[in-house]
């Protein structure tokens, strides 16, 4: 069946804004010194230090929009021209590590780290990019000192659970999404989450809870109907797992891996034409889902399911 394990791993490179866009309005830069501080006779205010304000909040806007090419170019010339500034190199490799360049990302976040040591939110950061390049332990690390920090912030507890179901210790990582959860509970991201580490260790009724609840919070994410869908034709709820998996085929129809659950829901419905037509979709979408050739095999005639694999 579906690998919740992997789903959790490719999740882990879809980042969210866990810069919660602070320092919107008013933000406080180091430079060696505050910038909102009254500069002393002998040495008069940097003349940059507004400047930089003012290109940080384009790039936080920019972050508003989801353009993340404009936002990464304002906190390029901020770390430039403020290269003490822990804001500025944790906003950029947030873009960054967005983008896909987490190398480059870890960087600026460890140079944020230097210049201010208990800045929670590069320490989630750092976390998420660590386990972008597979370092585990590091991510371990790095989401222990972020929950020592911020014992109340729901990313900080889910970084930490990310990080142990990747190590495969799932009872912990389900203590520490769970408490993601409680304290944020409006998010629907959490709950899938920790449905899938759940479904990992098959307490699936516990699971479509936390899925149920994804989709009443969010029921344009596809997501989480998939991993619902799943689970029901895990539980042999055929009725259910179909009208799930419908909803998520809706909503994303380019997922191969929709398309090929929807048809094992509706082969077990034994609507076999529905069950050949989305097994195709899926083929047409990846090729080669084996599993979904497998399942063609079944049910076509030889002949047809060779022409079916050309």
């Amino acid at each position: 069946m579906i690998d919740f394990a992997g789903h959790a791993k490719s999740s882990a490179s879809r980042v969210r804004l866990t810069l919660v866009l602070m320092c919107l309005a008013g933000c406080t830069f180091i430079f060696g010194q505050d910038v909102n501080q009254a500069p002393s006779a002998a040495k008069p205010k940097s003349a940059g230090a507004g400047q930089v304000q003012r290109i940080y909040r384009q790039g936080m806007a920019a972050l508003e929009r989801r353009d993340l090419a404009a936002a990464r170019a304002a906190f390029e010339k901020v770390v430039r021209l403020a290269p003490k500034s822990p804001e500025g190199h944790n906003s950029l490799g947030w873009v960054l590590l967005a983008q896909g360049e987490a190398q480059p990302a870890i960087s600026h976040f460890r140079t944020a780290l230097q210049f201010k040591p208990d800045f929670e939110q590069a320490h989630i950061n750092l976390a998420n990019a660590l386990v972008a390049t597979k370092d585990i332990d590091g991510a371990m690390a790095e989401g222990r000192e972020a929950v020592r920090l911020a014992p109340k912030d729901s990313e900080a507890h889910r970084v930490l659970g990310r990080a142990l179901s990747f190590q495969g210790d799932l009872q912990n990582a389900t203590s520490e999404l769970h408490r993601a959860a409680e304290l944020e509970p409006g998010r629907a991201d959490l709950h899938d989450e920790l449905g899938s580490v759940l479904a990992q260790q098959s307490r699936l009724d516990d699971a479509a809870a936390e899925f149920q609840e994804c989709v009443r919070l969010e029921p344009n994410l596809a997501a989480c109907h998939l991993h619902l869908g799943v689970v029901y034709l895990q539980q042999k709820s055929m009725d259910e797992a179909a009208s799930q998996l419908q909803a998520a085929a809706g909503l994303a129809p380019e997922n191969a891996q929709t398309h090929f659950y929807l048809g094992k829901a509706l082969e077990e419905k034994g609507e076999r034409e529905s069950a050949i037509e989305e097994l195709r979709a899926a083929l047409k979408l990846q090729p080669n889902l084996v599993e979904a050739h497998n399942e063609l095999g079944f049910l076509l005639p030889t002949e047809q399911w060779l022409h079916s694999a050309e």
